[in-house]
């Protein structure tokens, strides 16, 4: 665990950016551009922002599946059966990524200037629609591909994610435990946080933990796909929200 991200994710906490007041003003770390909860639910998928660039179904949160051409093919992706909606993948615009990359740049500028950042982290985003091609929601999650040093402090996304929707509200309770799973680094966490807000239901859901059979190194320290941590994000219209099972 990296005692110095976690602090520094702590200090951001702590002086004041609770309450929604960086995502206000548009600084919250990330790609530029249009942030997807700007996005007003309502919004038909042929008039999302241009920045949204590269589609394709969406896996509940999880990597890109069937590629799409755009938005407008949202009906190519099978409608969920819990939400009845389409899920549609999307990633902002990647060139300058691969740009530095054929460069050869420093990593450190590589990783920096990643397409689907989240306070310097890389995560997964997905746009929920009607079958009248109307954003109802969305989704924001972990991306499992983050390099494991980054990755195994990802559940400070919980913390940092009530900046853009405020501090006050949220329901919490802790998730059942599944045999043989286990605290990492001395912690456990495996929590569902819910609030309904100006016509939205946000569900978070944070992973701290070890599953069964997974196991840290001789130094106490997991391997690459040895550990489970991580932030799934869901918002949705409130009355779709409140048609579907709650520990989604």
């Amino acid at each position: 665990m990296s005692l110095l991200v976690r602090a520094v994710f702590a200090a951001m906490i702590a002086v004041g950016v609770a309450g929604g007041v960086l995502a206000q003003q548009g600084l919250v770390p990330g790609p530029r551009g249009t942030r997807i909860w700007n996005v007003p639910l309502g919004t038909p998928a042929t008039e999302l922002p241009p920045e949204f660039m590269i589609t394709a179904c969406g896996t509940n949160g999880g990597p890109p599946s069937t590629p799409l051409q755009g938005f407008h093919e949202f009906a190519q992706c099978r409608p969920e059966p819990a939400t009845g909606l389409h899920e549609v993948w999307f990633s902002y615009d990647d060139e300058l990524e691969y740009h530095l990359r054929a460069m050869r740049a420093p990593e450190h500028q590589i990783m920096m200037r990643r397409a689907n950042l989240l306070f310097d982290m890389l995560v997964v985003y997905s746009i929920l629609f009607d079958d009248r091609g109307r954003m109802q929601g969305y989704r924001i999650a972990s991306d499992p591909r983050e390099d494991p040093l980054v990755r195994i402090d990802s559940d400070m996304l919980a913390a940092l994610t009530t900046i853009v929707y405020g501090d006050d509200g949220w329901t919490c309770r802790d998730l059942p435990r599944i045999e043989g799973e286990q605290p990492l680094g001395g912690t456990y966490i495996k929590r569902l946080c819910e609030k309904t807000s100006g016509g939205q239901h946000i569900a978070m859901r944070t992973h701290r933990l070890l599953k069964a059979g997974q196991m840290a190194d001789r130094g106490g320290v997991p391997g690459g796909n040895e550990f489970d941590v991580g932030v799934w994000v869901e918002v949705l219209a409130a009355d779709i929200a409140a048609k579907v099972t709650p520990a989604r």
